[in-house]
C-alpha cells in the first residue's frame, strides 16, 4: 500500500514539473516576441492619416464633414472639418471606412486598412467633392384641355429656409430652373384667367420636372367675354372698426352672422391630397363672397380640417394651404385680403371618431368663423 501511495506522489510531481516547463516555455517565447534578436524591447511608433478635402470647381480645399466608420461597429458621429484637411493618429491595427461629404455636394467613401508599426506608418485620404447641380422643368396645362397654358407665374419656395425663387414659364418653353438644394419645395402657380394653384415637389435627383393641371377662373356673371381683361388690383381705404360696433347681421346664404359663430361651408372640393379647387366648391364660395360683399365690416377666419390619415405634419400643412386657396379665390372675388384670416387645423378639431370612412368624411372640412 505504502509502495503505491508513493508511485502515485512520483507521478504527480513529474506532472507538475512537465506542466511548469511548458508555462515557462510559453512565457519566453511571448517575451521574446516583444524583444528584438538582442533582447531589446520594440517600440510601436503611432500610425498617421491625413485627410484631404477638395472643391473639385477650383481644387481648394473646403469645408465638409467626414465619417470614420470602424467596419462592424456603430456609426459614429461624422467629424467637422473645417478648413479642408483632417489628421487622425491610430495605436492598433484597423480598418476603418472613410466617407467625405458635404451640403449640396455628392460624397466619397474608400476603406482602409490602417497598420501599425516600428516606423511609424502614414496614410493619405483625399476625396474630391462634386458639387450636386439640380434642376427643375415646370410644365402648366390646363386641367380640362391639357393644352399649355401660354404664360404662368411660379413661385418656388424652399420650406427648409424658406428661401423663394420667381420665375415665369410659357407654352412650348422647356425652362430648366437651378434649384441650389435637394428637398420639398412649396409651388404656387398663377396664370391670367385661371385659379391660384399650390403644390409640393421634391427635388431628390439631377434632373427634376412636375407638370402643374390649373383650372380656368369661373367667370363672374356681370363680365363678358369681351372684357376678359385682368382687373386692376383696388386699393382700399383701411378702416377701423371698434369690436363692439359691428352688430350679428342676417344674410340670405348663412343665416346670422355674429361675431365668435362658426359656420361649415357645404359642397366644397379639392383634388385627392391636393389643395386644388374643384368647379364644383364654386357656387358655395360665390355665395361667401356675395355675403361678404354686402357685409364689409365683417372680417373672418377660414379654417382647413382634415380626417387622422396619414402623416400630421402633412396633414397640416394640407389644410393650411387648402385655406389659402379659399382665400386666393374669395380676393378674386373682390373681397379684401385684409378681412381674411386662416388657419390650417389638420386633424385636431375632428368632429366625429375617425373610425369610420363616413366620420373621416365629415372630419375634411372648410370652416368659416366670424371674427
Amino acid at each position: 500500500m505504502m509502495r503505491k501511495l508513493v508511485s502515485i506522489s512520483l507521478l504527480i510531481v513529474f506532472h507538475h514539473l512537465s506542466w511548469a516547463q511548458v508555462s515557462n516555455s510559453s512565457t519566453r517565447k511571448q517575451v521574446s516576441n516583444s524583444k528584438n534578436t538582442a533582447g531589446q524591447t520594440i517600440k510601436i511608433k503611432p500610425s498617421k492619416l491625413t485627410i484631404s478635402i477638395f472643391d473639385h470647381r477650383n481644387n481648394q480645399p473646403m469645408h465638409a464633414w467626414i465619417s470614420m466608420k470602424i467596419v462592424d461597429e456603430a456609426n459614429p458621429l461624422p467629424v467637422e472639418v473645417k478648413n479642408g484637411v483632417l489628421e487622425k493618429i491610430f495605436t492598433k491595427p484597423v480598418e476603418i471606412e472613410l466617407t467625405a461629404f458635404a451640403k449640396d455636394y455628392g460624397f466619397v467613401s474608400k476603406i482602409m486598412k490602417i497598420d501599425v508599426s516600428p516606423e511609424g506608418e502614414t496614410y493619405e485620404f483625399v476625396a474630391v467633392l462634386k458639387r450636386i447641380s439640380n434642376s427643375l422643368v415646370v410644365k402648366v396645362i390646363d386641367y380640362e384641355t391639357g393644352s399649355q397654358v401660354p404664360q404662368a407665374k411660379i413661385e418656388l419656395k424652399n420650406t427648409a429656409d424658406n428661401t423663394t425663387q420667381t420665375f415665369t414659364v410659357k407654352a412650348d418653353e422647356n425652362k430648366e430652373i437651378a434649384v441650389a438644394n435637394m428637398g420639398s419645395y412649396e409651388i404656387i402657380c398663377s396664370a391670367q384667367g385661371y385659379l391660384l394653384y399650390l403644390t409640393t415637389v421634391e427635388i431628390n435627383k439631377e434632373k427634376n420636372e412636375t407638370v402643374l393641371k390649373i383650372r380656368r377662373a369661373p367667370k363672374p356673371a356681370s363680365q363678358s367675354a369681351v372684357n376678359d381683361e385682368p382687373r386692376k388690383p383696388v386699393v382700399e381705404p383701411k378702416t377701423v372698426v371698434k369690436a363692439e360696433a359691428i352688430k350679428p347681421v342676417e344674410t340670405l346664404e348663412f343665416g346670422e352672422l355674429r361675431k365668435g359663430k362658426s359656420f361649415t361651408l357645404k359642397n366644397i372640393f379639392f383634388d385627392q391630397s391636393s389643395p386644388v379647387l374643384r368647379s364644383e366648391s364654386f357656387a358655395e364660395l360665390d355665395k361667401l363672397a356675395e355675403a361678404l360683399s354686402k357685409n364689409p365690416a365683417i372680417r373672418i377666419e377660414i379654417r382647413g380640417h382634415t380626417d387622422n390619415t396619414g402623416n400630421f405634419d402633412a396633414n397640416v400643412k394640407l389644410s393650411r394651404q387648402r385655406c389659402e386657396a379659399v382665400v386666393h379665390y374669395l380676393t378674386g372675388k373682390g373681397i379684401s385680403k385684409s378681412r381674411l384670416e386662416y388657419k390650417g387645423r389638420g386633424p385636431i378639431e375632428a368632429i366625429a371618431p375617425n373610425t369610420t370612412e363616413e366620420n373621416k368624411k365629415k372630419n375634411r372640412r372648410v370652416e368659416f368663423i366670424v371674427l
